[in-house]
Parts: structure tokens; C-alpha cells; sequence
């Protein structure tokens, strides 16, 4: 089956900046795979990197939560006058 030719076809502007479009734009390539306009390896490829992105946004969310929650038990610490913590090793 001869593939669509869509390069007279402007690039659509992806936002990826939250799982929710991570997730929308993963649905997006199926349902383009499924209906034949995107190649199946190409289709994994794409999900393969919207995977990464996705795993990228939760590592950051997780990286931001540590350091918030490492910040308020340190204010608690000096409230209380007890000994900080050493910094982080990082």
C-alpha cells in the first residue's frame, strides 16, 4: 500500500510539556498507525520517544517534590535550633 505523501503539509506544533499531552500525542500516533498514514516502525519509534518524555517529566516532578520536601524539613530543623543536615552531595 502506497504511503500518503504529506510533506506539502505544514508541521503540527506538539506541546509535551505534561503527561496529558505526552498521552495525547501517543494516542495520536496510534490512531495514525492504526489508519495506515504512519508506518508501524515508524509508529514505535515515536512511542518509544514519547515514552522517554513522558518518563523524563516524572523523573523532573519527582526531582522538584524531594528537593521542596529536603528544603522544609531543613526550615523545620533551624525552627526547632536542631543540627542541619549535611548538603547534598550533588
Amino acid at each position: 500500500m502506497r504511503q500518503p505523501d504529506f510533506s506539502t503539509l505544514s508541521p503540527r506544533t506538539i506541546n509535551l510539556s505534561t503527561l496529558r499531552d505526552v498521552r495525547l500525542e501517543m494516542a495520536h500516533v496510534y490512531r495514525e498507525v492504526d489508519a495506515g498514514r504512519l508506518k508501524s516502525q515508524e509508529g514505535t519509534r515515536r512511542a518509544y520517544m514519547l515514552r522517554q518524555i513522558g518518563d523524563m517529566i516524572i523523573a523532573a516532578e519527582l526531582e522538584k517534590r524531594v528537593v521542596e520536601l529536603e528544603e522544609r524539613c531543613e526550615q523545620q530543623r533551624v525552627e526547632h535550633g536542631q543540627r542541619a543536615l549535611p548538603t547534598r552531595l550533588n
